[in-house]
């Protein structure tokens, strides 16, 4: 559970000796999206999403408003680096109107309107089927727009990297999705409102603020 895994990271700041490090394992079975998979900076770099730093503003989609917008990367989660030697499960979701696939691991969850929902909403990817929309940036990155999934296939693949944002959403490969997984993504988010405080706090002290490897 990422919460728990968050704490953790500040509990293991704050006494860095109290607790062992497999203890996160008990919590943290989600994993995300590959290493390889591309996000949008501020600063106008294509980036992979194995080489995001903390602090690293990224394009993510606001669902209250509709816009697009940029947040920070204030927690990097390291499932897995690359080993040939270990595979993780992914989804790869195929549209008729994207000429690259999204891979996700089935437990995160994406933006999705189901074909019998009347509106969007995060959805866990094993949930997508053929025929249901998923949302892609148009080609100025000022607005998403719908896609409908014409193949699901799954597949392998040898790493795994969960970046959570300030607002809990991130655009991967051109798509939106969700940072958080297991769990509903807005519970997650809620959750997640001290440690975004923490965030604004101490957004100085990288420190805290390291990537959480398991």
């Amino acid at each position: 559970m990422l919460f728990i895994a968050v704490l953790y990271s500040i509990y293991k700041y704050l006494f860095p000796t109290a607790l062992p490090t497999n203890f996160i394992y008990l919590f943290c079975l989600e994993k995300c999206f590959n290493g390889n998979s591309t996000v949008k900076k501020e600063n106008g770099e294509t980036t992979y999403i194995r080489n995001l730093k903390i602090g690293d503003s990224v394009l993510v989609y606001d669902i209250k408003t509709s816009t697009i917008k940029w947040s920070p990367v204030i927690i990097m989660f390291i499932y897995q680096r690359y080993n040939p030697k270990a595979s993780v499960d992914y989804l790869e979701l195929h549209t008729s109107s994207t000429s690259s696939p999204l891979q996700i691991t089935p437990a995160h969850s994406l933006l999705i309107k189901k074909f019998d929902d009347e509106s969007k909403q995060y959805h866990f990817a094993s949930m997508v089927s053929v025929g249901d929309e998923l949302y892609v940036t148009n080609e100025n990155l000022t607005a998403v727009k719908p896609v409908i999934v014409s193949k699901i296939k799954p597949i392998k693949l040898y790493d795994a990297y969960a970046p959570i944002t300030y607002d809990g959403t991130i655009i991967a490969d051109g798509f939106v999705a969700s940072c958080y997984g297991s769990y509903k993504h807005e519970n997650m988010h809620v959750l997640l409102t001290p440690i975004r405080l923490w965030y604004r706090l101490f957004q100085t002290d990288k420190h805290l603020f390291e990537y959480l490897v398991f």
